[in-house]
């Protein structure tokens, strides 16, 4: 039986296979059952601490990935904004883990905050909460179109109300966490998180709820349009063609927006996407790595756009248009010849091109975009895929390097 020698003690190779199987496993393990097994170990122990830590920081990462397809999955299924509102609240309370989660929606036109749905709220003032202009940590977060939170509401110097107040000390609330829902630069509400204790919000938590409500929030918009849609059409039997086709448009981004997102919640890869798009759209469709972008014979090298007639300035300069906005973006003159950006990386951004046999329908922007954030989730799960599995094997080469 092999042994290792760590000062006056030895430990059994088999005992450091068995406390790694049980972590690899998903088992939890302290310090007082590793030293059972291996004896007084400390560096040794010290290191399968670590590595049972930072597996389980992966699992619960991965987890909360799955819950937020999960729930993309569910919300756009979902055709009554009220229904919406509150099936996005009982998710966000869900997956922060917090004591009150509750959505506001911004009226443009008085500057004010108004509650539509909530989840775990005591009294019924917070239920029936306008805030308005510029006050609290609500009014931050519209002003700034950013998250704002506080470990302890009390101490915050942030403007004041008497009503606002009095609502957040009938729930108790100490800490708050607010996110906007913001689409195509157009405030729509706010995402918020209590909890009824003081508490640091972490980055997870703050990523994490800003996801939710980013995603919310192109589907909360698509429901107004088409509730505005059936109040045109309901005042005027003229407009009945014109609301039709867009609301057929709004039905059609809504089933693509389905499908892309059961592409990635099946793990399919980059080509499904882009074949969904080419027969969506009956266009061709083609994604390029970074590294392509940067090289200085693109797009020369490439049969799609070099025929194109457009220059790498063009292209470029539609991309980054896509970057800041959001949203895909004609490149030069040519109606027929999308961009958009695909952000999977802070400092490394692929590029997503479509080329359409035809003039663009209505909509048809706005389905590239989609494919575009698609394309960007399904990257990013790869990444963290691949990370998650290198950093395993190093850890396990050290360990094993370690025994032997």
């Amino acid at each position: 039986m092999t042994e290792r020698t760590a000062g006056p003690e030895k430990v059994a190779a088999e005992s450091v296979v068995r406390a790694v199987s049980l972590i690899a496993r998903g088992n939890p393990v302290d310090r007082g059952s590793l030293e059972a097994q291996l004896g007084r170990q400390s560096a040794l122990v010290d290191s399968l601490l670590d590595l049972s830590t930072t597996m389980l920081r992966w699992r619960q990462k991965d987890q909360e990935r799955a819950a937020l397809l999960e729930s993309a999955s569910e919300l756009i299924q979902v055709r009554d904004t009220k229904r919406l509102l509150q099936k996005l609240v009982d998710r966000a309370k869900s997956l922060i883990g917090c004591d009150i989660a509750y959505l506001s929606e911004y009226n443009p036109d008085t500057d004010e905050l108004n509650v539509r749905a909530s989840r775990g709220a005591i009294s019924l003032q917070l239920p029936a909460l306008r805030v308005p202009p510029g006050v609290g940590l609500a009014g931050r977060v519209v002003r700034d179109r950013a998250a704002h939170w506080t470990s302890d509401y009390d101490l915050t110097q942030l403007p004041h109300e008497r009503r606002v107040d009095s609502a957040v000390k009938a729930e108790g609330m100490d800490s708050l966490l607010g996110v906007p829902m913001v689409v195509d630069g157009e405030v729509l509400g706010a995402l918020f998180a209590a909890n009824r204790y003081p508490h640091d919000f972490g980055a997870d938590e703050i990523t994490l709820l800003s996801a939710l409500a980013d995603h919310a929030s192109v589907i909360l918009k698509t429901a107004r349009l088409m509730g505005e849609l059936a109040d045109a059409a309901a005042l005027s039997a003229a407009s009945e063609d014109l609301a039709a086709a867009k609301a057929k448009t709004l039905q059609r981004l809504v089933e693509v927006e389905e499908q892309l997102t059961q592409l990635v919640l099946q793990g399919h890869g980059t080509t499904s996407v882009t074949n969904v798009i080419s027969e969506t759209l009956h266009a061709e469709a083609l994604t390029v790595n970074s590294w392509r972008l940067d090289s200085p014979e693109f797009p020369t090298d490439d049969d799609f756009l070099g025929q194109s007639g457009v220059s790498r300035e063009d292209i470029l300069a539609a991309l980054a248009t896509s970057r800041h906005t959001g949203r895909s973006a004609q490149i030069s003159d040519d109606e027929r010849l999308i961009a958009a950006s695909v952000a999977s990386n802070k400092r490394q951004h692929s590029g997503l091109f479509v080329r359409f046999h035809s003039a663009p329908k209505d909509g048809d922007h706005s389905i590239v975009a989609q494919a575009a954030q698609s394309l960007a989730l399904i990257q990013m799960n790869e990444q963290s895929r691949a990370d998650a599995e290198n950093r395993v094997r190093g850890e396990l080469a050290v360990l094993i390097g370690d025994i032997s």
